[in-house]
């Protein structure tokens, strides 16, 4: 009696332990939670507007037993993909998108009661069932844009909160179109005859940033001033007497050269506010990258405008970093 009483404790913890079985004694799909990896990849990170953008989407079998899943072809059912925009906002699928093109085709098929194309996919250890998708006919993307995505599986189109997401998120970069491309041009004489807006200064400037200009890109910078949005040298500066601070400035150039925040990958000014003739502060959408590793920021410059200079001539004087997530 003892042994039948510690045996009915124990018999709902084997139960539940043990994945569920189909009428033949295998395991179902319950076991992809466990061993099913999903990965997606693109063949590269920059396209032209127009371009097809191919995803990888790929379902591996990591541990030991089968996996049985059951893709519905011919219908976004199966593999799944949210994209999102530098702005966190989610892009709208194109009403014309198919993705049964990059499917291939077989002579026999299988349909459920709605008149899918279905069929049962053992994938053994090891094994990788794949399909390749094109998120330029799927999805509404604008040209001169960053854009997240993220994939998400679905084993079994019966199953609609069964589903698996991608340890990983890709991305990719659309670039404008020729015609709207705005590539601002580099001043051939005095740069102070040339009147240039804040919005062209800081293009000028991270585009001498990625150069790696650094003569080009001290020359948009007040250093008496923004020196001043850097805790680590702005004391020695205000604290030092002329010949020092020259030293201190030097040491600032050199910091700044080093990029110890990440290099420069990409930028996009987000707007322009002119708060006076003579002070406009611009907001700037930035990602970086260090060690491959990418983080997002928003910079606001703050631009000053000498009164003493006969033409518009504006150089940054402040910077505020925000860190996006």
């Amino acid at each position: 009696m003892r042994f039948l009483i510690i045996a009915l404790c124990f018999l709902p913890v084997y139960i539940f332990s043990i994945p569920d079985r189909d009428a033949r004694g295998n395991h179902t799909q319950n076991y992809l939670h466990l061993q099913g990896k999903i990965q997606i990849s693109l063949s590269k990170i920059h396209y032209n507007y127009g371009d097809n953008i191919f995803l990888n989407f790929s379902v591996t079998n990591s541990g030991n037993e089968i996996l049985r899943i059951f893709p519905v072809e011919k219908k976004f059912t199966t593999f799944q993909v949210v994209i999102l925009d530098e702005n966190n906002e989610k892009v709208k699928r194109s009403e014309e998108g198919d993705f049964s093109e990059e499917i291939r085709t077989k002579k026999t098929s299988i349909v459920n009661l709605a008149g899918d194309e279905v069929k049962e996919i053992l994938l053994n250890a090891n094994e990788t069932y794949s399909r390749k998708l094109n998120l330029t006919r799927n999805f509404d993307l604008k040209p001169g844009k960053k854009y997240y995505v993220q994939g998400y599986f679905y084993p079994n189109f019966l199953e609609e909160n069964v589903f698996l997401k991608s340890k990983n998120t890709a991305f990719f970069y659309i670039e404008n179109k020729k015609d709207e491309e705005f590539v601002p041009k580099l001043p051939t004489g005095d740069l102070r005859n040339e009147g240039i807006s804040p919005e062209e200064t800081i293009f000028l400037f991270l585009g001498a940033e990625m150069k790696k200009n650094w003569e080009n890109y001290f020359k948009y910078i007040d250093f008496s001033e923004y020196i001043l949005s850097y805790d680590r040298f702005s004391r020695d500066f205000t604290e030092s007497d002329p010949e020092s601070k020259q030293v201190v400035l030097e040491s600032f150039k050199r910091h700044l050269t080093e990029t110890k925040s990440g290099i420069l990958k990409y930028y996009k000014v987000l707007s322009v506010n002119r708060i006076n003739p003579t002070v406009s502060r611009v907001n700037v959408y930035v990602e970086r990258e260090q060690e491959r590793i990418p983080s997002r920021f928003e910079y606001q410059y703050t631009l000053k405008k000498s009164e003493e200079e006969p033409t518009p001539f504006w150089k940054i004087s402040n910077l505020i970093v925000k860190v996006r997530k």
